[in-house]
C-alpha cells in the first residue's frame, strides 16, 4: 500500500510516477512530486519505480494576478 496525498492507493511492482499520475487523473501541466519527503524531477517521472509503502505527494503549481 502506498499513499498519495493523504489517500491510500494499492501498491503494484513496478509502478512508476507517471502510472500514479495517470491513474489519479493529475493532469494538471504544472506539478511537484516528492516521494518520502524527497522531490522527484519531472524527467524521471516515468522511469522512477515506486516502492511499497511509500509516502507520495503531489502538489499543483497555480500563479495569476
Amino acid at each position: 500500500m502506498i499513499r498519495v496525498n493523504d489517500k491510500e492507493v494499492e501498491w503494484e511492482a513496478g509502478m512508476t510516477i507517471s502510472d500514479i499520475l495517470k491513474d489519479m487523473e493529475f493532469n494538471h501541466p504544472q506539478k511537484i512530486v516528492s516521494i518520502n519527503d524527497h522531490r522527484i524531477p519531472p524527467t524521471d517521472y516515468d522511469t522512477y519505480c515506486i516502492e511499497d509503502l511509500s509516502q507520495i505527494r503531489v502538489l499543483f503549481i497555480c500563479h495569476g494576478g
